[in-house]
């Protein structure tokens, strides 16, 4: 054990700093704790799980252990970053990946890791911070933890898997060209980015070196795992563009039982791949100029052509109230898994305002 444990008031429990050599403990946590919420599910690491973790240089974390109990019993960790909230640029921590061993729960272990958390959210951003955390609806305990800190919960946002085009979709117009950006794309990217999200509440910005340096993030030495797609017109003026990550090279994603009308869509949509074994490719930073939704859509149906080599499935989260709905052109009747945001903010979110996930 390389942190030093630190006694804290739950008896038997110790609670210390994520360590580097956590990973196979981790990896046995997750497997024996699967999300409780509407579709189970839990993740397979493809690399160290302390390294798919951590590779970004941004999280931090504790973990818990127990004297009579062998490895982890608790998980959670700290991402900090920025977030624009009603037009101001302001300091944030997302609390993600709660973990809870089943053997421990309703024992005041989830309790304890959110308080630490929080501790350490203040004592590296101040009081005035954003405090963020992504639940999904249905679990319960996730939602009741998070309600003793949070001010707000956030209006319900969509995440979609739709499997992938057997062919290459047909553009809206003449002349387009869809193509991976380039290092002078970046500040065109950044700049749409930024002027889709005028009028949100909430978004985590990104400028041309943020975007660079997302680029170069991999938990895979020598292997990049970011991309950044553009579709331009035949002037090269940029129309939009979009984020794409091959989330296998980290993790794939083991899927449980799925509800019964999930289950029925599945039998003949194919979102999740026979064997439950979803190998994602996840798309963010997704925008379109205005006037451009045909391109934008155009954009989205071709990554879900081009990213066979990349995985089985392509997976998109976005507010339904903004206009990314538009451009990941989803039908109206796959599944969709439904979270909202936990939001300790010094203002409150305005209702008819959309949001864009931080995850």
């Amino acid at each position: 054990m390389t942190a030093a444990a630190i006694e804290v008031d739950l008896p038997g429990f110790r609670f210390r700093a994520l360590a580097p050599d956590d990973g196979p403990a981790i990896a046995a946590l997750f497997d024996a704790s699967p999300d409780t919420g509407l579709i189970r599910f839990r993740p397979a690491f493809q690399v160290d799980p302390y390294v798919a973790l951590t590779y970004d240089g941004r999280q931090t974390g504790v973990v818990v252990e127990r004297d009579d109990h062998d490895g982890l019993v608790g998980l959670g960790l700290v991402e900090i970053g920025d977030v624009v909230i009603r037009g101001r640029s302001t300091p944030c921590a997302l609390l993600h990946s709660l973990v809870v061993h089943p053997d421990v729960r309703r024992q005041g272990v989830a309790r304890a890791i959110v308080a630490r958390r929080l501790a350490r959210a203040k004592e590296t951003l101040g009081e005035n911070a954003v405090v963020l955390a992504t639940i999904q609806q249905g679990n319960d305990g996730s939602i009741a933890a998070a309600a003793r800190w949070a001010s707000s919960f956030s209006e319900t946002i969509w995440s979609v898997a739709i499997g992938l085009r057997g062919s290459a979709p047909r553009a809206p117009v003449q002349r387009l060209t869809v193509r991976p950006a380039n290092d002078r794309d970046l500040e065109a990217f950044a700049a749409g980015h930024a002027a889709s999200r005028d009028g949100f509440d909430l978004w985590p910005p990104a400028d041309a070196g943020e975007l660079g340096r997302w680029l170069a993030r991999s938990p895979v030495e020598g292997f990049r795992i970011n991309e950044l797609w553009v579709i331009e017109d035949a002037k090269h003026d940029i129309l939009a563009g979009l984020g794409a990550t091959e989330v296998r090279r980290s993790s794939l994603l083991h899927v449980g039982t799925l509800p019964l009308p999930m289950r029925l869509i599945n039998a003949f949509a194919r979102v999740v791949p026979r064997g439950g074994v979803m190998a994602q490719v996840r798309l963010s930073r997704m925008w379109f100029r205005p006037g451009a939704e045909g391109p934008g859509q155009f954009l989205f149906e071709s990554l879900r052509w081009r990213s066979g080599e990349r995985g089985n499935v392509v997976v998109a989260s976005f507010d339904p109230r903004g206009p990314v709905r538009r451009m990941a052109s989803t039908p109206r009747w796959l599944p969709k898994a439904q979270f909202s945001l936990a939001i300790r903010a010094p203002e409150e979110l305005r209702p008819d305002r959309p949001i864009e996930p931080v995850q």
